[in-house]
This record gives structure tokens, sequence and C-alpha cells, in this order.
């Protein structure tokens, strides 16, 4: 059984990754753990509000309950009437506290801004940090996205090229929904050109596949042009502990991707 981990600040860019979760993985054999994550001393989503007010945990608990209840009719008539989905208020830090649970789950799916301008800010850094050092893979879904099946995915490749290991999770994923993967490498002035086909050379994929390198200033603008033009529902990224992707997840490309980008991010971990 999947276990699908799912944070929540209450913002409608986390709404919209629950929904997407549950179209995801909705009629498969999963479940589903929604988590509220808060910091006694402070919660961005009520700047105003100390923790220690009396019923705070009762208001979290309740608005936890109103948002995984609150599901369009549309879509609760394409899920199962036994769908498994429990919610859990956890005190601490954001980053933190998901992380340490990532090791328990398959999957976390989670938003890319928050509710308003300090929550953008706060909860956008975490889900970066999030996918940074989670055990598990992560999806980072833009708040604009709205789920469709991905039929269209890519993977971006360093100059490292394609381990074995992603390699048969990408596959793994792919073949679930007879998706075709483009392997595509982004020659910028920084990483120079390297052959993708020759990467990749050997290896009997059960998808449709093709690979491609392409130029362009940077990394994210590549993926992202690359993407609109021919209808990628999915980018795929490895984290790496080199310093090219190091750089990658840990400066404002991923940000550029992620949140610039209509399309959602999936990071799997080396």
């Amino acid at each position: 059984m999947r276990k699908v981990l799912i944070p929540t600040d209450f913002s409608p860019a986390s709404r919209n990754a629950y929904y997407y979760a549950l179209e995801l993985y909705g009629n498969t054999d999963s479940t589903f753990d929604v988590v509220h994550t808060h910091h006694a001393a402070f919660d961005p989503s009520q700047p105003t509000v100390l923790d220690f007010t009396l019923g705070i945990d009762q208001v979290k608990q309740e608005n936890l309950k109103n948002f995984i209840e609150l599901i369009p009719e549309e879509l609760k008539t394409r899920l199962p009437e036994d769908i498994k989905i429990k919610g859990e208020v956890v005190i601490g830090f954001a980053a933190e506290q998901i992380v340490d649970l990532s090791r328990e789950y398959d999957v976390i799916i989670m938003g890319m801004t928050g509710s308003n301008q300090l929550v953008d800010k706060i909860f956008g850094t975490i889900s970066l940090e999030v996918a940074r050092k989670s055990v598990c893979p992560v999806f980072l879904i833009p708040e604009q996205t709205k789920y469709s099946v991905p039929e269209n995915i890519v993977y971006a490749c360093d100059l490292d090229g394609v381990e074995p290991k992603i390699l048969e999770k990408i596959v793994s994923f792919a073949s679930r929904f007879n998706a075709t993967v483009h392997f595509i490498h982004v020659s910028t002035e920084q990483n120079g050109d390297f052959d993708v086909k020759e990467s990749i050379k050997g290896n009997n994929f059960p998808v449709r596949y093709s690979t491609q390198t392409i130029k362009a200033e940077s990394v994210s603008e590549g993926i992202n042009t690359y993407a609109e033009k021919h209808l990628v529902n999915l980018v795929i990224m490895a984290r790496k502990k080199r310093s090219f992707w190091d750089q990658i997840l840990h400066t404002s490309v991923t940000k550029k991707i992620a949140i610039n980008s209509k399309i959602p991010l999936l990071v799997y971990h080396e």
C-alpha cells in the first residue's frame, strides 16, 4: 500500500495539491495523511495570533477537518467510497517535521505557494527545503496547476546522465500512464553540451521516449520552454549530492521551474 503525505497550510495552493494527490493516487491502493504543521510560538497562517491562545489547537483541528472534507462533488464521483484519508496537527518547525515524516511515507505531494505574501515566502521556502532533504520523492504542485494525466514527462539530465535506480523509478511511473518520457539536457554556458542519447544507450525501455539536448540561457528557461512546446504534464529531477544539482535545488532555479511554471515538479532522491 502506498502512503501519501500531504502537508497543508490551509492555503489555495495546498488545497490544489490535495486535489492533485487524490486525482493522481485516489484510485490506487493508497492512504492519504493530510498534515498541518505549526510552531508553538508563531503560526504564519495566523501571524497576529499566538499559539498559546486558548482553544487554538481545537481551531486547528477543526480547520484541518474542514480542509479534508471539502472535496468537489465532481472529484468525489471519481474516488472510491472507502478512500482512506486522515488528518493530523503537528507542532514544530514545518520543514523539519515534514522531512522527519518523509521516512514513513512513499511520496509527499505539496503546494508551492501560500495564502498571503508572508505565507507565500515561508511555505514556498519550506517546499524547496523538503524537496532537497526528503527521504521519499516529492511532488511540488504550482498553485494554478490543474490535474491532467501525465502523458508527457520531462526528465532533466545533468552531465552525469541518468542513474539506473532513478531510471527504474521514472520508467515505473511512466508505464502506469503509458506516458512518453522526454530525456533532455539543457546546455548553457555554465554546464556545456552533453549527449543524452549516449547516456541511456543500451537500455530497453517499456515506454516511449525521446532524447534531446537544447540550448538556453538557463536551465529553468530551457526546461519551461521545452515543456510548453511539447505539452508536458510533469517535470522530473533527481536530487544528487553533487555541486551541480545542489546549486539547482538550493538557488532560485528550482523556484523558477516550480513557481513560474504551471507544470508539476517531481523530485527523486539518489
